[in-house]
Order: structure tokens, then C-alpha cells, then sequence
């Protein structure tokens, strides 16, 4: 149960693991300038590389069970273990983002239920940063970072609003 509506859950394996305050995703495009031999025009911006990355940030429950599981798995042993995991890690998880809206009202209870509404899947998800905000008379925050390969597409029917 959530206190307050999160900005989006994450589902994994149709279980959701996790309620977003908020989240950002981010595609960047490299294209470098080139200039014209002689002067400093330039005459093209040619694409040379893509990156993506996803930034969510939660309420901090448990420092053990808060953030998007088995994104860094930190019950190894030894930290020659922990660095395995990192090393060895070749497929990432899946995050598939779901957006926490008002659906309608009740009219017997006059209460507002909610639904789900797929936003975005985010395939081969690796963790950059793992950190924890806490401070005195505040709630503990929590914020992850993943860099992912493959961009977020939408098919032609969810571009056009249908």
C-alpha cells in the first residue's frame, strides 16, 4: 500500500518491486562538429554514438529492500565476490515503468481508485549509482542510476494517442 501515489511503479516479473517518487529517462545523441578544412565553419554534425540512461529516486523504507531489486546484488560475502557480480554481470535486469493515474471515482464510496498505465520498458538495465539520502527530521531517500543500450521505442499506434 502506498501513502501516496508514486509517480510510477516498477513491475518485475508482474510483481511491482518498487514505488518512484520520480524518475527521468534519458536519451543522449553524440554528434560531434566538424569543420570545414581552413576556417572555422562548421559543416556538419554527423550521429556517431547514442547513450541512455534512467534516475529514479524513492522513499527509503529498508536499506535492504528499497530501490529495484537484484540491481546491485550486495549479500556477497567478501568484496572480491561483490566485484564478481559486477564484473560477470552481462544482461542487466528489466524495468518496466508503469505510470500510477486516477482512473475514476467511486460513486458508493466517492473514492478515487487508480490504475496503471504502461509508460515504458527499459530492457538490459545496468546500475550506475546506488545512493541513500538521510538527514535529521526528513524522510530517507533513495536514488539509482542505469545506463541501458537499447533506446525506449513506442509503436506508431501509442504516437499517434491510441
Amino acid at each position: 500500500m502506498f501513502l501516496t501515489g508514486p509517480a510510477a511503479v516498477a513491475i518485475v516479473n508482474d510483481v511491482v518491486v518498487a514505488a518512484m517518487k520520480d524518475f527521468r529517462l534519458q536519451t543522449d545523441i553524440n554528434r560531434p562538429r566538424v569543420d570545414a578544412l581552413g576556417t572555422g565553419m562548421a559543416i556538419e554534425h554527423p550521429y556517431v554514438s547514442q547513450s541512455h540512461r534512467l534516475d529514479c529516486s524513492f522513499t527509503e523504507a529498508s536499506f535492504n529492500t528499497s530501490g529495484i531489486p537484484g540491481a546491485l546484488k550486495r549479500y556477497a560475502l567478501t568484496a572480491q565476490s561483490f566485484e564478481d557480480q559486477l564484473v560477470l554481470d552481462e544482461k542487466g535486469i528489466q524495468v518496466d515503468l508503469f505510470r500510477h493515474i486516477s482512473d475514476l471515482v467511486d460513486p458508493d464510496t466517492n473514492m478515487i481508485k487508480a490504475k496503471r498505465v504502461p509508460y515504458a520498458t527499459i530492457i538490459d538495465a545496468f546500475l550506475l549509482t546506488d545512493g541513500v539520502s538521510l538527514s535529521t527530521s526528513s524522510i530517507a531517500n533513495r536514488t539509482q542510476s542505469f545506463v541501458f543500450i537499447k533506446p525506449v521505442l513506442i509503436s506508431l499506434g501509442e504516437e499517434q494517442g491510441n
